[in-house]
């Protein structure tokens, strides 16, 4: 699904920071990657805006963003789908709570996260949706899968609308540590998985949710993307399934 386009370099026009000039480069989709340190300023539009993102430099996040921010994104969801909780489990830059932030504006998006770094980044590019996503750190006992499940049932939510795991980071079990009431009678999964859980999450999933799988990438992993079966026959015909 990534519709990455080819960068070239372009010296004006590109923003001063720290008072110093940087150097950026621009794709043909009008996105700007900035590099400064040991970070990325990346801009892109999404939504109708222009959305300025902090990206880990030599990393994938901006490969990621790509991905995620797109009218196609990878996390594209059916309009019968319609959350007011989004929780986010391996939130590292705050990806895709910026994309719930301009598609739910409506929403309350719970951010997870256990990288210090990553957690600051996150702040930092969701801090312009600050009144309704919040970032949560998991450390010590809360960063073990049990521990992630404890953090949520923490949150007392009546519901998750839409959940999303990073699999391949946390591993198939995680759907084990969090109730099972909260996350089958979520509108919504979203999250990736390597090859090896594949199998797995789909058997889990199944019997409640019509689950969808991306192609690998070059790393091995896969995106998916899982709707409720109630919401199943409009997804079905949204997506040409």
């Amino acid at each position: 699904m990534n519709q990455k386009a080819d960068r070239h370099d372009r010296q004006d026009s590109l923003p001063k920071l720290g008072g110093r000039a940087v150097r950026g480069t621009v794709g043909d989709d009008g996105a700007t990657l900035v590099s400064v340190a040991h970070t990325e300023k990346l801009r892109l539009r999404f939504g109708g805006r222009t959305i300025w993102l902090t990206v880990r430099g030599g990393s994938t996040d901006a490969d990621r963003a790509h991905q995620i921010l797109h009218h196609h994104g990878i996390y594209r969801l059916p309009p019968v789908v319609r959350p007011d909780i989004i929780v986010d489990i391996g939130a590292g830059v705050g990806l895709t709570g910026v994309y719930f932030s301009v598609l739910y504006p409506d929403a309350q998006i719970y951010c997870f996260g256990r990288s210090q770094r990553c957690l600051e980044l996150c702040r930092e590019n969701t801090q312009r949706y600050s009144d309704k996503v919040h970032v949560i750190p998991l450390v010590g006992p809360t960063a073990t899968q049990a521990g992630i499940g404890e953090a949520i049932s923490k949150l007392s939510l009546r519901r998750i609308d839409v959940l999303r795991l990073d699999v391949a980071v946390l591993g198939a079990a995680i759907f084990k540590a969090i109730r099972a009431s909260i996350w089958t009678g979520s509108q919504a999964i979203v999250g990736d998985l390597s090859l090896a859980e594949r199998a797995e999450v789909s058997r889990l999933l199944e019997p409640t949710h019509t689950v969808m799988v991306d192609k690998p990438d070059a790393t091995g992993q896969m995106s998916f993307v899982a709707v409720r079966q109630d919401l199943a026959e409009l997804a079905a015909s949204i997506w040409g399934a």
